[in-house]
């Protein structure tokens, strides 16, 4: 499913408002059920109608295209 640069903006603000999915310092990053509940979150709030499997795998494809960019 392609996003558009609108959605991806999107995607990655709201990413970025949830640490303790990407940050490993974060008390709750250890704790799956809050970060499940993080994902579960993202994806309610996107716009874009997805589930958290390819939200996650969105997400890998964006890192991997900003460390080769």
């Amino acid at each position: 499913m392609e996003w558009s640069n609108d959605e991806v903006i999107e995607f990655l603000q709201l990413y970025e408002g949830y640490p303790q999915i990407w940050n490993p310092r974060h008390p709750s990053h250890k704790n799956r059920n809050l970060v499940h509940d993080a994902w579960k979150e993202i994806e309610n709030k996107l716009s874009v109608k997805t589930d958290i499997t390819e939200i996650k795998k969105k997400k890998i494809l964006l890192w991997l295209l900003i460390e080769n960019f």
